[in-house]
């Protein structure tokens, strides 16, 4: 008998989430919500002409985990799959609910409160960042008290460098929560606004090439406890404050600084309790050994397309095989390397966008598999939105690591935009 899969997703784009589930000898029914931005709305209807999966549209994220569990219950599914970081949370209940194969509530919850994380990797003696927990105003004093200046505050609950903010020293500190943080909203659940103030891991090199940043990450497929690193994914110097600018697979480091980091990175999945599905693991390069930045019971944002331009591994596809109770595929086998690249206004100041020119003579460089401008005149950029706040983003693929690196180059230099500070404009 065929196996029952649900597939539930948000916001992503379905050519890179769901190709490669259509091979799957499954009964896949793809429930996803009705997409608001043009861009991609278009790409869903695109992808809607062409795809042989069922699927059927909701409005929103509430009506969504409804209709799952309904649908579960009466189709009798075998598994339950989604890809974006707040469904994990309430797709890993619907499984518990349905008695399906998947991770833990209780691990989920460990994972994506990084109070929480944190508490469990020193209980586990896991290398990472001395921390402070921040409830409200008056617990700044004792947080300054426990960690040494430069720190990071954070908060608890949130992905892509949301509002996370470089601490130099308690002056700082008390104006950024007394300001920033009200702009703060946690859109993961509803847990109350918590905020951590933790140590700010200083980088080493580990790299012999110029162009890579000090931190990795490692993609890991967890099956019924069994961990099995995919591969170490090498990442290009951080936008202040800590925006991601880039990323580039297979690593280049040496085997033994990879097994390292893999071996840090195992310690914090098993602490964590996560035993079923991919996990994206950041890991900062320190002088003292690789040391967790935080860990993640998904696949990294761009990962997928990144692993499926220069290699035979199909995230998603392995997840889902996962999710059905199937031992994925372990390893990949690469023919070349994979990016993503990410790119932002570098100034920490709010900035308006006033003009976008070189994105079509961007697309044309050689290697570049996509490339997407965000924004357009008139709108904002605030670095407090981390992620969000970037203008452009590409995929690329190329022979060498350095190739891609060459092409992050070339598209930083074509694109230009143009911004306005009141009547003051920038370039």
């Amino acid at each position: 008998m065929r196996k029952k899969l649900m597939v539930l997703i948000h916001d992503i784009d379905p050519f890179i989430y769901l190709k490669g589930l259509e091979c799957l000898d499954y009964e896949i029914d793809v429930i996803y919500t009705e997409p608001q931005n043009p861009a991609m709305s278009a790409i869903f209807n695109n992808w809607l002409k062409v795809t042989t999966l069922k699927t059927q549209s909701v409005k929103g994220l509430e009506s969504i985990y409804e209709l799952a569990e309904k649908i579960g219950r009466e189709k009798n599914i075998d598994g339950i799959l989604s890809f974006n970081e707040f469904m994990t949370e309430p797709v890993a209940e619907i499984a518990q609910n349905l008695n399906l194969p998947g991770n833990s509530v209780q691990a989920v919850k460990a994972v994506q409160n990084k109070y929480l994380q944190r508490m469990k990797l020193k209980e586990y003696q896991v290398p990472s960042a001395k921390f402070h927990l921040i409830r409200e105003e008056s617990d700044l004093a004792a947080a300054s008290q426990s960690i040494d200046f430069p720190a990071v505050l954070k908060p608890a609950f949130g992905s892509g460098s949301y509002h996370v903010y470089d601490i130099e020293n308690m002056e700082q500190l008390r104006e950024v929560y007394k300001t920033k943080i009200k702009s703060y909203s946690n859109y993961l659940n509803k847990e109350k606004e918590l905020f951590l103030l933790e140590e700010k891991l200083i980088g080493a090199n580990f790299y012999h090439t110029e162009g890579y940043g000090d931190y990795v990450s490692v993609e890991s497929m967890v099956y019924k406890g069994k961990i099995n690193h995919i591969c170490v994914c090498d990442k290009t110097p951080l936008a202040p404050p800590f925006r991601e600018t880039g990323a580039i697979l297979p690593s280049v480091l040496e085997t033994d600084k990879q097994n390292e980091i893999y071996e840090v990175a195992s310690k914090a999945i098993k602490a964590l309790g996560l035993t079923n599905g991919p996990v994206h693991t950041e890991i900062k390069l320190t002088e003292h050994g690789p040391k967790i930045i935080e860990v993640n019971a998904r696949a990294g944002g761009a990962m997928p397309i990144m692993l499926q331009l220069c290699s035979d591994y199909d995230i998603p596809k392995e997840a889902a095989k996962i999710t059905v109770g199937e031992e994925p595929k372990s390893k990949a086998t690469f023919k070349g390397y994979g990016s993503s690249f990410f790119f932002h206004e570098e100034s920490v100041s709010e900035k308006e966008v006033e003009s976008i020119d070189g994105v079509e003579e961007a697309r044309a460089i050689q290697g570049i598999h996509t490339l997407v401008c965000l924004k357009k005149p008139g709108d904002k950029i605030l670095a407090d939105l981390g992620m969000r706040s970037l203008y452009s983003f590409a995929y690329t693929f190329g022979n060498t690591s350095v190739e891609c690196l060459e092409q992050y180059k070339k598209i930083k230099e074509t694109i230009k935009v143009s911004y306005k500070i009141g009547s003051v404009e920038h370039v």
